[in-house]
């Protein structure tokens, strides 16, 4: 794969990530649901950040970090679906 393709590619994928983080705002917007809209653009942030990683050099993706927000992101946003156990 090029790198032109590698881009276009990643850009593809960011810009799915903001539109789907437009779409959940825009769902939980008029709700006292600021935590979860917090948590949301979080999510956001590190998916990027490992789109970013997996296409180009950047370094600033810590999988590790990436695992233990996504345990905590799963058991707030879906209390009684997922335990613990880092996803």
């Amino acid at each position: 794969m090029t790198i032109e393709t590698q881009e276009r590619t990643a850009l593809n994928k960011i810009a799915k990530t903001v539109d789907d983080l437009e779409s959940t705002l825009e769902k939980l917007k008029g709700k006292d649901n600021k935590v979860k809209g917090w948590y949301e653009q979080k999510k956001a942030v590190h998916e990027i950040k490992k789109i970013l990683s997996e296409a180009t050099s950047y370094d600033e993706f810590d999988s590790a970090e990436y695992q233990i927000f996504m345990g905590e992101y799963n058991s707030y946003m879906f209390p009684g679906e997922y335990n613990q156990t880092i996803y």
